[in-house]
């Protein structure tokens, strides 16, 4: 789809794309309430508009995305990776299925705050890079972050138990250990990687943090006692670190499990 004038309406039918999508400068492209599914690449260079569709990457094994482009539920079920060369926005569900998404210094945000805005994560299913998301104002809300990085996967959990307003939250697990000074009431920082988080808008009170260790591959977080699991903070990886205390349980069983705390 292409050229000046060029405006395609898929209304409700399927469009089933055996290579890539291109939608080209000068062109629009109106997904209406219809449905997509792509095998190659996706290269938006002009207006999409998501409507209400539903759009499927199934190629396998990797796929690539370039140019910014908004969704309105999106499914990733090419059992590989699908790479972001831009930032690409879901505004009702993102489905992962069996695949990973890999947005290297751009993001995945999503803006569904009626309920948990993304399904089907797991050990081999989740955002490796940057996850944003954004709340609703109610008091007694969570969401569940999968990030993770290369073939590790460290979901994050944050809670907001305060009316808060529009809180939208940015999450991404590093796999580098964090480095600096720590207060004598921690043992030690974790071997093997830290986590960014960070709120880009809005207020989010009351939260709770829940980041998880051991989830899968090798247990290369050594937790002896998950009840002596500490969430620490600082403003960089480099620290200063500062205690934020909480704990942790082995869950479903050790090694595996997740520490909690107030931030």
């Amino acid at each position: 789809n292409s050229g000046s004038g060029a405006d395609y309406s898929a209304n409700s039918n399927s469009l089933s794309i055996t290579g890539d999508f291109r939608n080209l400068s000068n062109a629009s492209f109106d997904a209406n309430n219809g449905s997509i599914a792509v095998t190659g690449n996706w290269v938006n260079a002009s207006t999409f508009d998501p409507g209400t569709s539903s759009v499927t990457f199934s190629g396998n094994p990797s796929q690539a995305l370039t140019g910014s482009t908004t969704f309105y539920n999106l499914s990733v079920s090419n059992s590989g990776t699908l790479t972001l060369n831009d930032d690409i926005s879901v505004t009702n569900t993102l489905t992962l299925s069996g695949s990973r998404i890999v947005t290297g210094s751009n993001s995945v945000s999503l803006a569904n705050t009626n309920s948990q805005p993304v399904t089907g994560y797991g050990t081999s299913a989740f955002i490796n890079g940057n996850l944003v998301i954004s709340y609703p104002n109610t008091a007694g809300v969570s969401r569940i972050f999968p990030v993770g990085s290369g073939s590790i996967y460290r979901p994050v959990t944050i809670y907001q138990n305060a009316a808060s307003t529009s809180a939208v939250v940015k999450v991404a697990m590093i796999n580098v250990p964090p480095t600096g000074t720590y207060p004598t009431t921690i043992q030690g920082l974790s071997e093997a990687r830290h986590y960014s988080i960070n709120l880009l808008s809005g207020t989010i009170n009351s939260p709770v943090v829940e980041l998880s260790f051991n989830t899968n591959g090798a247990p290369d977080e050594n937790i002896a006692i998950a009840g002596n699991a500490r969430i620490v903070r600082a403003t960089s990886s480099s620290g200063p670190w500062t205690d934020e205390g909480g704990s942790g349980v082995f869950s479903p069983a050790a090694p595996a499990g997740y520490a909690t705390s107030d931030v």
